[in-house]
């Protein structure tokens, strides 16, 4: 009973050749209905997963704890509940009246809603001693009139085809896989129901805009993925905007004195402007000790400012 070796072989084939799964048997066993693309995209990119992996509970009430108020709040979702109360998540068949692949929708029956992805594989957060974390474990469920019943993985298991699981859960994908003989015992139903946990952390989903480069309004370069500056540059947001200006630096000067020394280390040559007390121009003599150090000499005793762009 079970999936048979062929059975095994062929979804084995399908997965590594064409990485696809059967949605209905009654079609050539290599067609597809629904994808299962190795492409990334970025609500994939779960990129607080190392937090997940990092605190494997050590039992379920240990994972609902962490959930509820610790670590894991905000990152993983309970859609298991508890068992005083529990939460069904409904299953849609992949095709009508066909019952060897079912799909967690976001809206049950409704194959245009988004599908529920990225349910946590006990697998993927180990314990300290290398075995999977079983809390995360899916649990199916039939059900009958109002009555919910679990379905294990080893219900149906024949003793005489090398012990094969009832049903399979693709965890990534929100998929229920069916053994044919496990189909044929479920008898009449109202529907499949699973109990399992979602990672809702933080993903790369979002808008990955191009950088355009424009000079007074004008496009010098789009599609830009780098800037290299040859100075130290200051950058004001203004909206969607970001100008980009030279750094100033500004030394003051309280005591009037002929000759003014400045360690600026914009590591370059810069412009310099003076001012006096009464913030008018005042022109001395500069000299660049190097691109880092320059002095400033004047006539008179000066007090005042230097900029330096």
């Amino acid at each position: 009973m079970g999936f048979s070796k062929a059975a095994v072989r062929r979804l084995t084939f399908k997965v590594q050749a064409a990485n696809v799964i059967d949605a209905n048997t009654n079609f050539v066993w290599y067609e597809s209905r629904l994808e299962n693309s190795p492409k990334i995209t970025p609500d994939r990119i779960l990129s607080q997963y190392a937090i997940v992996s990092g605190n494997a509970p050590s039992s379920v009430a240990d994972l609902q704890s962490k959930i509820a108020t610790g670590v894991l709040n905000g990152i993983v979702e309970n859609l298991a509940g508890t068992d005083a109360s529990p939460i069904y998540t409904e299953l849609t068949q992949a095709i009508n009246n066909n019952n060897t692949t079912w799909v967690a929708y976001t809206t049950a029956g409704d194959r245009s809603s988004a599908r529920l992805l990225n349910w946590i594989n006990p697998s993927s957060v180990p314990q300290s001693n290398g075995t999977t974390s079983s809390a995360y474990g899916v649990q199916l469920y039939k059900k009958s009139g109002s009555t919910y019943t679990e379905i294990l993985a080893t219900d149906q298991q024949g003793s005489g085809d090398d012990g094969e699981v009832a049903w399979v859960f693709n965890y990534d994908q929100g998929l229920l896989l069916l053994a044919p003989d496990l189909i044929a015992t479920l008898g009449t139903i109202d529907g499949l129901f699973i109990r399992a946990y979602r990672y809702i952390g933080t993903t790369g989903t979002g808008t990955s805009g191009a950088l355009i480069v424009q000079d007074d309004g004008s496009e010098i370069k789009a599609n830009t993925s780098k800037l290299n500056f040859k100075g130290n540059l200051t950058a004001t947001l203004n909206g969607d905007v970001v100008d980009i200006t030279d750094e100033t630096f500004v030394a003051d000067f309280l005591s009037a004195t002929n000759q003014w020394t400045i360690n600026h280390n914009l590591a370059k040559f810069p412009s310099v402007t003076t001012i006096n007390t009464s913030s008018e121009i005042v022109f001395g003599a500069v000299t660049y000790t190097d691109n880092n150090n320059l002095t400033i000499d004047f006539k008179n005793n000066i007090a005042g400012k230097a900029y330096l762009n």
